[in-house]
């Protein structure tokens, strides 16, 4: 019903904005932009009617209403079906209509029937002399004169193609319309009747759906606030019974629990008693007669002041039922905590009893730590013995709970001790068994085997490499003595930092290794015959400030086997070892940024922009819309460019 509602009013809106629709039909000016004085141009207008044109209109479009229809020729096609007086007895486009259009920003069209006499009047270079004449103004911000001077030049135009008797008419067109009919005043009175009608209904039905949803809304406010009343009383009743159960439980204990303990209990139960009766006083202030859901006649927004007055009651409630629930479980929990004090003590005594024996069974190894635990829960023990004598039940469980984690974490520290031990032992073993003089050798090896096949200074990449075990063997050295010191003196934490340092430098050394491996098959592969080759070094291979940038250059290495003095191999062997020195030290980068946290190599990438543009003028061929004509921009702005080119306006 409600959709219903909202069409028939959509209906009205539509029947009520016909006028002003009508208008933008009719008026020979017509200007969105408040900046046209209708009464300059309209005289030019009729010297075009005269000429033969019906009807002759000009129209002013702010740059926003352009915009909605897309283009001026795609306006002119929006406002021929919503415009009768524009159309012809079969409903296309009247033939000797002529309708000039601009915007503030340049845009200029001139639109006619495109099988209308107007058609060889304005052909292109002649929309664009029309625009032309309509730039100057257009730019110093005079709409006025733009139109007047379009309108001037459309006048001649057509008066000079009468003269040469290439238009018919020499005077306005009638154009007969059979379809129509005289206006009939009194359907227009009937329609307002019938307007009246269903304008009546609509507001009865309006009405009757709005009372029924604000009875509707009101009920579900009452009910809330009822609901939340009556929370508040059960609550309240409740708490009253829970409080006096709980005071008489605790009463039963009263003479086997310490005096300080009950008295702390009592208070805890007084303070209870209190907040209940504060809760009591202020939800009586509140839930008076004024407050009283069941009232009727009142408002929903009444029905809810209420339902958060009653919510404020509740939150406060309900923070007294979580306190009461927590003072019942210490009361029900006094018999068990009575029952079992003596075990927790004894429990406590046993766990001491072997944690003291394990502790002393220890005679290699440094226990003052486990001792210092030891003794914390000697300590404990001997507290928890003096509140059980007190009666002090719940003081005995938390201090018996604490002495046996402390006995438990005793025991928990001897053994491990030695466990530790042997691991950091077994480590260091492994260390030892691991001859690093053998990585040295093997990548010794590599660099006189390179520096033979290729040439003095072929190996100064690998030299770098070498450089680089050698460092990371000497602090595998001295971490692993430094472990073993650390061992001696029970040092374990030490130690097993030094052991981990120690291992961290096995990675290295065999990525350094695998390095000069690649470079080596590089420059054999570099050394191969190569049919055709060609090379250009990359502009970052030593930005670092190395010098060998520039041994190897665009070089392109053709072979030509058997020619004197050519030494084929030889110039293919020093292409690839540039290629193979960029690559390994490429190579070599990106394994210390894995290995030895070295800076991460960045690249820029430039940024390029484009410009440049098109213009042109066309006319435009709306299909079945009828229209002919075309449009220009006259803008003298940057982005379009100077008038004259011509820029097709979509």
């Amino acid at each position: 019903m409600f959709r219903s509602i909202t069409i028939l009013l959509a209906f009205l809106v539509l029947v009520l904005a016909r006028p002003a629709l009508a208008d933008e039909c009719t008026s020979p000016v017509f200007d969105s932009t408040g900046k046209i004085n209708a009464a300059e141009i309209e005289p030019i207008l009729k010297k075009i009617q005269n000429d033969g044109a019906d009807p002759a209109l000009v129209r002013v479009l702010t740059t926003d209403e352009m915009n909605k229809h897309g283009n001026l020729d795609k306006y002119a096609g929006d406002m021929l079906g919503r415009c009768p007086s524009w159309q012809s007895a079969g409903g296309r486009l009247k033939a000797n209509i002529f309708l000039l259009i601009l915007e503030p920003k340049g845009k200029v069209a001139v639109q006619f029937a495109k099988k209308g006499p107007f058609q060889s009047v304005f052909p292109n270079e002649r929309i664009v002399d029309i625009g032309q004449e309509m730039g100057g103004p257009i730019s110093k911000g005079d709409l006025t004169g733009a139109a007047k001077a379009g309108l001037m030049r459309a006048h001649a135009l057509i008066s000079a193609q009468k003269a040469e008797s290439r238009i018919v008419a020499s005077g306005p067109v009638t154009i007969v319309n059979h379809n129509e009919k005289p206006a009939d005043l009194s359907g227009g009175f009937s329609f307002l009747k019938w307007l009246l009608v269903i304008g009546v209904a609509i507001g009865g039905i309006w009405l009757l759906f709005f009372m029924r949803a604000k009875k509707e809304k009101t009920q579900a406010a009452q009910q809330t606030a009822q609901t939340k009343l009556a929370s508040c009383n059960n609550l309240i009743t409740d708490f009253d019974s829970r409080l006096t159960r709980a005071g008489s439980m605790l009463n039963s204990y009263k003479a086997t629990i310490g005096v300080a303990d009950f008295n702390s209990y009592q208070a805890t139960l007084q303070e209870l008693d209190s907040r209940l009766s504060s809760a009591k006083s202020q939800f009586a202030n509140s839930a008076t007669s004024s407050n009283d859901p069941a009232s009727s006649g009142l408002s929903a927004d009444q029905y809810d002041a209420m339902a958060r007055i009653y919510d404020r009651h509740l939150e406060t409630l309900d923070d007294l039922d979580s306190a009461i629930t927590r003072f019942e479980g210490i009361v029900r929990g006094i018999g068990k905590l009575r029952d079992g004090a003596q075990p927790a003590i004894d429990a406590l005594a046993a766990e001491i009893e072997n944690a003291t024996s394990v502790v002393n069974a220890e005679k290699v190894l440094k226990t003052e730590v486990p001792r210092s635990a030891l003794q914390q829960a000697i300590n404990l023990l001997e507290r928890a013995t003096k509140e059980l004598e007190a009666k002090s039940f719940q003081a005995v469980a938390c201090t018996c709970k604490e002495g046996t984690s402390n006995a438990k974490r005793a025991t928990q520290l001897v053994r491990e001790l030695a466990s530790r031990k042997q691991n950091i032992e077994n480590s260091i073993s492994q260390l030892d068994r691991l001859v690093m003089s053998d990585r040295l050798a093997s990548i010794d090896a590599l660099i006189s085997e390179i520096r033979t096949t290729y040439g003095e200074g072929s190996e100064s990449p690998a030299l770098e490499q070498r450089a680089a075990v050698i460092q990371k063997i000497q602090e595998r050295q001295s971490a692993t003595t430094l472990a073993k010191g650390s061992c001696l003196t029970q040092t374990w934490d030490l130690a097993e930092q030094q052991i981990a340092i120690a291992k961290s430098t096995e990675s290295a050394i065999d990525n350094a290794i695998s390095t000069v491996q690649n470079l080596s098959r590089r420059l054999a592969n570099a050394r191969r015959p190569q049919q055709s080759s060609s090379y250009r070094p990359s502009s970052g291979g030593y930005s670092k400030g190395s010098s060998r940038s520039s041994h190897v250059t665009n070089t392109t290495v053709v072979n030509n086997y058997g020619r004197p003095g050519y030494d084929d191999n030889g110039l293919a062997l020093g292409v690839g070892l540039g290629l193979a020195i960029d690559d390994l030290e490429t190579d070599a980068e990106n394994r210390r940024e894995r290995s030895w946290g070295s800076e991460s190599r960045r690249s820029n990438d430039d940024d390029s922009g484009f410009g440049g543009g098109s213009v042109q003028t066309s006319s435009s061929d709306d299909g079945d819309s009828g229209f002919g004509g075309g449009s220009v921009d006259t803008s003298s702005s940057s982005d379009s460019g100077d008038f004259g080119g011509g820029s097709n306006d979509d």
